[in-house]
């Protein structure tokens, strides 16, 4: 059985986002705003890429919605629709 690779799109976006930030103000730091944000970008992205893999296995809280079965109609009401 062969591993799924990883694709994580949003820790993707969120590591070059948060990754830029953090970039731009370390390089303002060092003296090169322009430079820390692309490097701050690149690392941030590629390191959330791979330390959020995104939702794997669902867990004992991810199962979602129990299923109530199925529904079954209610007495009719009277009314100008119902007319037999």
């Amino acid at each position: 059985m062969s591993r799924k690779p990883h694709r994580n799109g949003r820790g993707l976006f969120l590591g070059a986002a948060l990754g830029a930030v953090v970039g731009y103000f370390a390089g303002r730091a060092l003296g090169n705003p322009a430079m820390g944000i692309v490097l701050g970008l690149l690392a941030g992205a590629a390191l959330l890429y791979r330390v959020n893999p995104g939702p794997g296995k669902p867990g004992p809280r991810s199962r979602g919605p129990k299923d109530p079965g199925p529904r079954t109609p209610g007495p009719r009401k009277p009314g100008p629709g119902n007319r037999r």
